[in-house]
């Protein structure tokens, strides 16, 4: 005998149906916070001149005519400053009031710059765990000074090609 089928096989089955416009809606909001929030943050950018890969050729003669060079370097240590030149050690430059003295570093540049006027590179060098803007405030002072002149203040270069490296204990 064939018995007729139950209604069970029979029943139908709703499709599932994925819902997505929640998610884009939450895609297309978080795109928008992400592109207004990059274009609020400011990019700092420093120019800085590496030395050349090549360095020019110089006659005897050419040398005789060169004015004095000074090699100098400005390391920056927890004690304050210590500025060196060509082996030469300077006095050291302490911390004044449990801060660096950038007024007394700009002083100092200022008496060598004299001395040596056609020299305009310097190597910095600090300790690793010196801050970030401490060193970007020592490479400013390193770049340029104000000098007040006839009751006017104007801005002096220094020393604005600027190497960096870390002190070696």
């Amino acid at each position: 005998m064939i018995q007729k089928p139950s209604g069970r096989s029979h029943i139908e089955r709703e499709e599932l149906k994925l819902n997505l416009t929640p998610y884009i809606d939450f895609l297309v909001t978080l795109i928008v916070f992400l592109i207004a929030t990059i274009v609020v943050a400011p990019a700092a950018i420093l120019d800085i001149n590496l030395p050349s890969a090549s360095a020019p050729v110089v006659t005897p003669e050419q040398q005789q005519e060169q004015k004095p060079s000074i090699t100098l370097t400005v390391a920056i240590q927890h004690t304050g400053f210590t500025i060196g030149g060509s082996g030469a050690v300077l006095p050291e430059i302490p911390l004044k009031n449990g801060g660096y003295d950038y007024e007394a570093l700009s002083q100092k540049l200022l008496e060598i710059k004299k001395v040596y006027p056609d020299t305009t590179d310097v190597i910095l060098l600090s300790e690793p765990d010196i801050k970030y803007d401490i060193l970007i405030h020592v490479m400013d002072t390193v770049r340029e000074a104000t000098v007040t002149e006839n009751g006017q203040k104007k801005a002096v270069a220094l020393f604005p090609d600027i190497s960096i490296g870390e002190v070696v204990k």
